[in-house]
């Protein structure tokens, strides 16, 4: 959905419906990140991370909300950077392969160029792709089904 979304300030016309839809990625975005604090092998660098990004990303929320234009660039800068630490801290337990890391941190690159330079926008939307993929391997990694348990040795006991 975040890669989709990418498209969305040339594909979609409405305003409204434009922050609808990133209304909607927001909230998938965020409900994915809580969802790792039930991880219970995830590092004091990955739950600091988790945080990181959440505050992030309310922080976007705030400024398409109250601040428009003030906070955006902090803000996802902070989401993104707490996401590119969340998925190296789950890399070291070989949750997630290293890819993630790599294209979280090339959108983190291609994302300021695109914030930065004028005229390159197309960097910006790349940004945004591979943000978008890079988060489906992390959420992927969150699956229950792939959570392995903290400690099978206590759980034989029961």
């Amino acid at each position: 959905m975040r890669a989709a979304a990418s498209f969305a300030p040339t594909a979609v016309t409405s305003t409204v419906a434009r922050e609808s839809l990133y209304f909607a990625v927001d909230i998938c975005l965020g409900a994915c990140l809580t969802s790792f604090y039930l991880d219970p092998k995830l590092k004091r660098t990955g739950r600091l991370a988790t945080t990181i990004a959440l505050i992030g990303l309310l922080g976007v929320r705030l400024d398409r909300a109250l601040w428009p234009g003030v906070v955006y660039a902090g803000a996802a800068f902070a989401t993104a950077v707490g996401t590119l630490t969340l998925s190296a801290s789950l890399g070291q337990t070989h949750a997630i392969g290293i890819w993630a890391p790599v294209f979280l941190a090339f959108s983190i690159v291609l994302g300021a160029i695109g914030t930065l330079v004028p005229g390159a926008s197309l960097a910006f939307v790349v940004s945004g792709v591979l943000f978008g993929t890079a988060f489906t391997g992390l959420a992927r990694a969150g699956w229950p089904a792939n959570a392995a348990p903290a400690d099978t040795a206590s759980q034989s006991q029961l």
